[in-house]
């Protein structure tokens, strides 16, 4: 019997998961054991709470209620798998697809290119915000972001996934 991974079969680790009322302080803790995790990789640690802190965001601002909201990192191979999961308004689901869309089909270049011109806009939607979360999450992870939507129990639940290759 041999023990071991065989090479074809990926390792996955759950690091952080959090639950309902995500809150800043569970943030910061969670944002700490990811810190003690990969204190040497200090770039990776910049995007990770960089990614963290849009995702929390998202979450304050734009949850209908507290309940089923989640934070997860998972380590798999050699990425970070950051998901957030948070009850929408349905009128949100197509405005997210498609600025989604439009994000994800920029090059690293054109992609900050956009972000700037939209901070040099300065506009701000109804919430606060300036719609630069996605530019963040998807410059910082070097990767699409990825976002699903699930409708339970009458409620539409929004999920976002992003991956961060460790160098």
């Amino acid at each position: 019997m041999s023990s071991g991974n065989p090479s074809n079969q990926s390792v996955q680790s759950e690091l952080v998961h959090i639950e309902n009322d995500i809150t800043e302080m569970l943030m910061e803790y969670a944002v700490h054991k990811l810190e003690q995790q990969f204190a040497t990789n200090k770039g990776l640690l910049k995007k990770i709470t960089l990614i963290a802190v849009e995702m929390t965001q998202n979450i304050q601002k734009y949850s209908t209620t507290k309940e089923g909201a989640v934070f997860s990192v998972v380590q798999l191979d050699n990425q970070l798998i950051m998901s957030s999961v948070n009850e929408v308004s349905p009128t949100l689901r197509k405005g997210i697809e498609e600025k989604l869309d439009y994000i994800n089909q920029f090059d690293p270049i054109s992609l900050k290119e956009n972000y700037l011109e939209k901070m040099a806009d300065g506009s701000f939607n109804e919430k606060g915000g300036a719609g630069l979360g996605f530019y963040v999450m998807r410059m910082k992870s070097g990767n699409p972001i990825h976002v699903s939507f699930e409708d339970k129990d009458n409620k539409l639940f929004l999920k976002i996934k992003v991956s961060i290759n460790i160098d």
